[in-house]
């Protein structure tokens, strides 16, 4: 991936931001996409024309709302994966709205890309087609405007500060903003993190330099030179960091010196990020636990295959693959697949080769039952050395948090399995299915002519309903 240099992008006319944060947006997306980030699992949308909107679906509890608007620029999420904060686009106009358990309020209708979502829920803070920053409290329903000029914002993860920096002639300055009041911390940084008491600043200079500053903005440590600004990964009380300089991935814990724990780019391989935080600086990733170490990381060695490292807890790493197709995570290790068609768990440093001859699997999160499929289309359920035939001509599958794998057949018909067991037909001329916390969606009946198609769901398992019809991709 080819670095973000980020250098005077807070001085750019409000065209020229806007496209230029899009275009860091779409290589941060391809990034997500291949590294197994997972960004919009908790939310759904599609299309409707009827109602000239997009339907809004979440993905721990059924939720049908549309907002005006045919494309899903950006969303945000908090901790409880109930609320997100979602951007729509209608031509180039911007639409920000707060979706919280069943209700869907719109909070504007000028805001820009740039926009940040407290990891708890709190705030959601954004910037305005005229370079004002709002604070809006989700709790009390209040929008207060904060300053004007601002050209990039980040959130603290209780939602009580904002870190930004705004335009002052050829300097740009940084403030820290909290409780109704403005600090000024320092000049010429593009903010990037903020912990709860302000005594964690993350920062990168014009040089993409990366800096932890202390709550009065003076230099704690300098913790890469030319820094990459593809993404950068935090721990729950943003104490921890992972970066990369684009040669090796390193963490820092405390502003303490870094430890270079893989080559290349890595990220948590089972982690999702609840907050996702993206501005002209990068792509800001907050993850709910504190300790990154311990921990299955992936990282991309080529076009079809992954590098995957177990971390260990005193940063030492573990090699565990380098030729990776797909990987489940389980409780302490691995699952994965090779593109040697050898299915091998990793668990407790120790490495086992499982299966071959197989071209795709997943695992059930405890790792006791692993369903994969052969070169012939044949899925199979696999436990203790045993294998079992599950069905003949496999098309998709995917598997739901609850380890239930869903699959859909070459004759679009549906069924499950979980703990071996297969279950009896759940539906015919199924196109694909979707799986969230706690909800599972399939859609049916597509048709290529229009692009639209039928959408059902569950909140509980076999359990569907008719959602929707006519809906479409967006």
């Amino acid at each position: 991936m080819k670095k973000n240099t980020g250098k005077k992008v807070f001085i750019l006319k409000k065209q020229v931001y806007i496209y230029a944060t899009a275009i860091i947006l779409a290589v941060v997306l391809l990034f997500v996409a291949f590294f197994g980030i997972n960004t919009d699992k908790e939310l759904v949308f599609y299309y409707s024309p009827a109602e000239n909107g997009a339907v809004i679906l979440s993905g721990d509890r059924m939720l049908r709302k549309t907002v005006p608007g045919k494309s899903v620029a950006r969303v945000r999420y908090c901790e409880n994966k109930i609320s997100g904060a979602v951007l729509m686009s209608e031509g180039s106009a911007y639409s920000l709205y707060y979706v919280s358990g069943n209700s869907v309020d719109k909070i504007s209708d000028d805001c820009t890309s740039n926009y940040v979502f407290a990891n708890s829920g709190n705030s959601i803070a954004y910037v305005a087609g005229d370079g004002y920053l709002y604070f809006y409290d989700t709790a009390k329903d209040k929008t207060l405007k904060v300053d004007e000029n601002v050209t990039t914002v980040a959130v603290s993860p209780d939602g009580s500060r904002l870190l930004y920096s705004k335009t002052e002639g050829k300097i740009t300055g940084l403030y820290i903003y909290n409780n109704k009041k403005t600090v000024h911390v320092a000049d010429n940084y593009i903010p990037l993190a903020v912990s709860d008491d302000a005594s964690m600043t993350y920062v990168l200079s014009n040089d993409n330099d990366l800096y932890v500053l202390d709550a009065g903005g003076n230099v704690k440590s300098k913790l890469c030179t030319d820094c990459d600004t593809g993404i950068f990964c935090f721990s729950e009380d943003v104490k921890t960091i992972l970066f990369t300089d684009g040669k090796y991935s390193y963490i820092s814990d405390e502003g303490k010196s870094r430890v270079r724990i893989a080559p290349g780019k890595v990220v948590p391989a089972f982690l999702t990020a609840e907050s996702s935080i993206c501005n002209s600086s990068g792509n800001v990733y907050i993850y709910r636990e504190k300790d990154l170490t311990q921990r299955v990381y992936v990282s991309a060695d080529g076009v079809n295959s992954y590098s995957l490292y177990y971390i260990n807890k005193d940063m030492t790493r573990t090699d565990i693959s380098s030729d990776a197709n797909r990987y489940s995570i389980i409780d302490n290790g691995v699952v994965y697949i090779n593109t040697k068609g050898e299915v091998r768990k990793f668990r407790k440093n120790k490495d086992e080769l499982l299966i071959n001859g197989a071209s795709d699997m997943h695992a059930s999160s405890d790792g006791r039952y692993i369903y994969y499929v052969t070169n012939g289309n044949k899925l199979y359920s696999y436990r203790k050395g045993h294998a079992e035939l599950l069905a003949d001509g496999l098309e998709k599958m995917y598997m739901a948090d609850s380890d239930r794998l869903y699959f859909i057949m070459t004759d679009k018909t549906m069924y499950s399995v979980k703990n071996g067991k297969r279950s009896d037909l759940i539906d015919e001329n199924v196109y694909t299915c979707r799986c969230g916390s706690d909800v599972v969606y399939y859609s049916k009946n597509y048709s290529s002519r229009t692009g639209t198609f039928e959408l059902y769901g569950t909140e509980k398992e076999l359990a569907f309903r008719f959602i929707s019809d006519s809906l479409t991709r967006i």
